[in-house]
């Protein structure tokens, strides 16, 4: 299962995060892309939206984030990410690695791959 998020909205990047971690719960191996504005949830020092705690469970994107990285998620930002940022590797969050574009091509050519995208 990939989720690839691509959205600035913080309860858009919740619900992406909570769907995400109830697959993982119900038996799927979930994988997170996070690509432009998404991106932003994995960097050390993100927007602040990021850090907000939402209803009705009282947690932030980053820290829903946070909590599948630390329970086995891969998750990537784009290729194309960091070098139009200008920052490096060293933004990220710790768990948070840079993607390939042939290596997603590998993930969605797999057959029956469930794609999420928000």
């Amino acid at each position: 299962m990939l989720t690839i998020l691509t959205s600035a909205d913080p309860e858009t990047q919740l619900m992406a995060l909570a769907i995400t971690s109830s697959a993982r719960t119900a038996g799927q191996t979930p994988r997170i892309l996070l690509c432009s504005e998404g991106g932003n949830l994995a960097l050390q020092s993100p927007p602040p939206a990021a850090l907000a705690p939402l209803k009705p469970q009282g947690v932030s994107p980053q820290g829903v984030l946070k909590q599948l990285i630390g329970s086995g998620v891969r998750v990537d930002v784009c290729a194309i990410y960091l070098p139009n940022r200008e920052v490096g590797k060293e933004s990220l969050i710790e768990g948070v690695g840079v993607t390939r574009p042939d290596e997603i091509a590998g993930v969605l050519s797999t057959p029956g791959e469930i794609v999420l995208s928000f």
